[in-house]
């Protein structure tokens, strides 16, 4: 790609073609005693959660070396008591930043976030080996090794992000560690109550985050799947699940809907977790729920709309269901097609498409 070309290009403080892989370098030397991982990932929930993937790989490459982890205060539940962990650590202020500094105990760095804080952190560990990303003179991401190259072009070069990549995320990021990829899975360290029915149970998830609002498969598609699920099978139970954000719309589709169960929208992480354990199939969004369900091993049903599901492995527990539009994957925060919020393609994707693509599991499981 000619960086002139990409959007991201400033003349002065921006890209080169060099500056895509020349972070800058820091000393040689290395306070450790002994050889330990640090990891820094701190983005979204649902990132951090797929980013566990990785922790399998370096275990197995690197046989009893500590792996440390590097995330935001929010994100902590889904990585405490991890096996593959032995300490975690917080990055949401500078104080933060400078206390973990201060432990310079690591030899080995994997960074894969590029937004300032946790960027500039990789640009001052000092290990010995760094992969990932981290800061050019400019303060920009850049690539610490070639094999980071594609994750990071990933970011810049929207039709190799979202025409031409055929990788999950779990691979992009086990190749840019420089590790081979075996499709590992996500480690999750929850203990969820056992099911406490055996009734079939179908979580509808009808949230999809705070960032990417072109993600919501409008209310009323859901309302019309509860519907065709409850009319085809009676017997199933189906739950909705959502955070604060879904508080009104779940409640509004209960009201109409007395059949299913509002499972509530102001539970922690864990406790989210328990609930989804309870289910056998999760239908959800692009979202950290999706994850989730994937984490516990649930048959998913993931409907994408303006993200990419290429970049998602269910791992032969699930469907991924795709909105027909030529405008699709965008990214983008709002659709340049509708002037009320929505977004054309999820409002297009109707009820009886994820129905039919969930209908011969929910048989099975019967």
């Amino acid at each position: 790609m000619n960086c002139q070309q990409c959007q991201h290009f400033e003349p002065i403080t921006g890209y080169t073609q060099k500056d895509l892989s020349c972070p800058i370098p820091v000393s040689s030397e290395t306070t450790a005693d002994n050889n330990a991982i640090l990891i820094i990932k701190t983005g979204a929930l649902g990132d951090v959660l797929r980013t566990t993937t990785l922790l399998p790989a370096l275990a197995n490459a690197f046989p009893n070396t500590p792996i440390d982890w590097v995330t935001a205060k929010n994100a902590r539940p889904l990585l405490e008591n991890n096996p593959y962990i032995r300490e975690l650590f917080t990055l949401d202020s500078q104080q933060d930043l400078e206390q973990i500094v201060a432990q310079q105990k690591w030899t080995s760095l994997y960074c894969f976030e590029k937004t300032d804080l946790p960027l500039k952190l990789a640009g001052i560990i000092n290990a010995r080996k760094r992969f990932g990303f981290g800061p050019n003179h400019a303060g920009k991401p850049v690539a610490f090794t070639p094999e980071g190259r594609y994750a990071l072009m990933l970011g810049l070069d929207d039709n190799l992000k979202f025409h031409k990549n055929k990788k999950p995320y779990s691979r992009v990021i086990t190749e840019t560690a420089g590790l081979v990829w075996n499709r590992a899975p996500y480690v999750m360290a929850v203990n969820p109550a056992p099911k406490k029915t055996t009734q079939l149970t179908i979580g509808l998830n009808t949230g999809c985050g705070d960032v990417f609002k072109t993600k919501q498969w409008p209310q009323e598609n859901w309302q019309s799947l509860a519907n065709i699920i409850h009319k085809n099978h009676p017997q199933a139970a189906i739950w909705l699940l959502g955070g604060p954000s879904e508080e009104s719309m779940n409640a509004s589709i209960a009201e109409q809907a007395p059949f299913v169960v509002n499972t509530g929208n102001r539970h922690s992480l864990l406790e989210f977790a328990d609930i989804i354990a309870q289910c056998n199939i999760i239908v959800s969004a692009d979202t950290m729920a999706m994850h989730m369900g994937i984490a516990l091993e649930k048959f998913v049903i993931a409907i994408f709309g303006s993200t990419s599901a290429e970049e998602i492995d269910l791992y032969d527990r699930g469907i991924c269901v795709i909105a027909q539009a030529d405008c699709r994957p965008c990214f983008k925060k709002q659709c340049p097609h509708t002037c009320d919020g929505s977004s054309k393609c999820m409002r297009d994707l109707n009820a009886e498409t994820v129905y039919s693509a969930m209908a011969s599991e929910i048989n099975s499981e019967n």
